[in-house]
């Protein structure tokens, strides 16, 4: 094999005297997509952050090109080109395609720092038609799915001639179709010399466009492995360090016969038309479709989103009819709803835990006058 661009030898990292990484070696090659896996806490998240240059590292070494390097800023890691695609979408949402992907990196006139528009559209088209990426320099990311947002996030490295691009769950909050877009443009761009650190708790996205795999356990490295030399069950025995037999884990049905909720005739203009099922205590009842299809909006209709303007429909809640127009009124009759942005729509990220936790039932904590 080649010798690796980047190059990791006995990293070591704590916080507070709790070990995060012990003794980490760990190569990333041109051309290639190395998986790093391991459960929550396994230490995957704080290795990719000490090579992109937001943690420097306790002891060890990290050579770049052959040279030993110091650890220093992201921009500095940057320079080398080593970018990194966290999981959450961080675009800035009212600036348009064009000027997310080269902010702050801008063409611009030499003298007198005036921004060359043209220009900048230009290299966008053509950095967006490389890719088959078919969106107007020009569009607002507000206005676009998630998919085409993960990507430009990418294209935003690239505009940046990186080398090696560390994604951390790029796909975590992609439906399959939009991750299958995000997977086939990782290869491109592997096969075009990238090197791709791949961290995914999604083990099927792994032995999809993964080389190599390296697991982490406990801060811990357990082995790296080229992918076609392994499989699924060997790789979870590794993360979770004992092997798992499969009869423990054949799920048993709880549903009861007790009706816990029904929806009749449910509709939402546009969007659902006399939807009805009901619910048993006990039961998982499950809603898929391909994108388009409404299953948000209709977990979002049952929870009495405001942004979803019923048109009709009956809530049944043990047997007695109940309003949800709501999500006050969803509360009250103990229905939760777990979006699936949780950037946008999820949490208030300046605040707390207790308060993110708390706010909806802070009516139990006022104290009676």
């Amino acid at each position: 094999m080649n010798d690796p661009l980047l190059k990791c030898k006995n990293i070591c990292k704590s916080f507070s005297g709790v070990k995060a990484l012990e003794d980490i070696d760990f190569n990333i090659h041109a051309g290639t997509v190395h998986g790093l896996i391991g459960e929550n806490g396994a230490g995957k998240s704080t290795l990719i952050k000490i090579i992109s240059g937001v943690y420097s590292l306790d002891s060890g070494a990290v050579s770049h090109l052959g040279k030993k390097i110091n650890i220093g800023s992201t921009e500095e890691m940057l320079r080398r080109g080593i970018a990194t695609i966290y999981q959450d979408i961080n675009l800035i949402e009212n600036m348009t395609i064009a000027e997310n992907i080269f902010l702050n990196n801008e063409p611009k006139y030499k003298y007198i720092n005036i921004l060359k528009e043209k220009q900048l559209r230009k290299k966008t088209a053509a950095l967006l038609n490389s890719y088959d990426i078919n969106e107007d320099p020009n569009a607002i990311i507000r206005d676009l799915p998630n998919d085409v947002k993960k990507m430009i996030q990418i294209l935003k490295a690239i505009s940046r001639n990186a080398k090696i691009l560390l994604m951390d769950e790029p796909s975590s909050s992609l439906t399959k179709v939009e991750e299958k877009k995000v997977l086939k443009l990782i290869k491109t761009l592997s096969g075009e010399g990238m090197a791709i650190v791949f961290i995914s708790h999604y083990l099927s996205e792994v032995f999809e466009v993964c080389d190599d795999i390296t697991v982490l356990r406990d801060g811990k490295l357990v082995d790296t492995i080229e992918t076609d030399q392994t499989d699924l069950s060997a790789v979870v025995s590794m993360m979770i360090g004992r092997t798992i037999d499969e009869e423990e884990i054949k799920r048993s049905s709880y549903k009861k016969k007790e009706e816990v909720l029904r929806v009749d005739n449910l509709s939402v203009k546009g969007k659902l038309e006399d939807i009805s099922f009901d619910l048993s205590k006990g039961e998982v009842l499950g809603f898929t479709g391909l994108v388009g299809s409404g299953c948000s909006e209709l977990a979002k209709a049952v929870f009495g989103s405001i942004d979803i303007k019923k048109e009709k429909g009956e809530f049944k809640i043990n047997g007695k009819k109940v309003s949800i127009n709501h999500p006050e009124q969803a509360i009250k009759n103990r229905i939760a709803y777990i979006t699936d942005d949780r950037v946008g729509e999820g949490l208030f990220r300046t605040l707390p835990i207790y308060e993110n936790i708390t706010l909806p039932i802070l009516n139990r904590f006022r104290r009676n006058k």
